[in-house]
């Protein structure tokens, strides 16, 4: 992450707002991981090898391939409302609408140049950061109503689907802080083309 002054000077000036509104221990490692993303501090290891080199490191967190969902209410909200959930991804994909190429974005394809998305790889994305997608979020709004003001839900909210013949390979966050949730609703023999 390269920040020039002007950056730095609204990067500070954001801590000391959070600082004064929440007090100095609860910042602590937000300031390590800024420090460490802006170059003024030397990168912590990483517990993870798969974490080495990632674009974004927030020190202290566990790093382990599974969590425990009962740590992560989310999970549960998920979980109960599955079949809405199943719903939604069905009517897209009956509907042949909405999804289009995955790309890997920022730092996933920087880490491993060589790395794409499989072009079998297809997505409908609700959320992108701060994007909203509209007609997708229409298309899918049970789906959309579990997660709309779920603040912990807060980069990217997609179904996936992968065309036949296609395969993706393991995959991993660029950010130790992100949660990749993958969960399966059809067969893979049953999966028809979304794109």
């Amino acid at each position: 992450m390269y920040l020039d002054e002007v950056g730095r000077q609204r990067l500070a000036a954001l801590l000391f707002e959070a600082k004064g509104k929440y007090g100095p221990a609860p910042l602590e490692r937000l300031k390590q991981a800024f420090a460490i993303a802006i170059g003024s501090k030397q990168p912590v290891s990483p517990e993870d090898p798969l974490q080495v080199g990632t674009g974004f490191f927030f020190p202290g967190l566990a790093a382990k391939p599974w969590h425990d969902p009962a740590n992560f209410p989310m999970t549960a909200k998920l979980e109960s409302a599955w079949k809405a959930i199943r719903d939604d991804l069905q009517y897209a994909l009956d509907n042949r609408r909405g999804f289009q190429q995955y790309v890997l974005k920022g730092t996933d394809s920087q880490k491993d140049p060589n790395s794409r998305a499989p072009k079998e790889w297809k997505a409908l994305y609700l959320k992108e950061h701060t994007a909203e997608f509209p007609e997708n979020r229409a298309m899918c709004a049970e789906t959309v109503k579990l997660i709309v003001d779920e603040p912990r839900v807060a980069n990217y909210v997609y179904f996936s689907a992968i065309d036949p013949g296609g395969n993706i390979g393991p995959f991993y966050a660029t950010f130790n802080w992100t949660f990749q949730c993958p969960t399966r609703s059809r067969r893979p023999k049953q999966l028809r083309r979304a794109g």
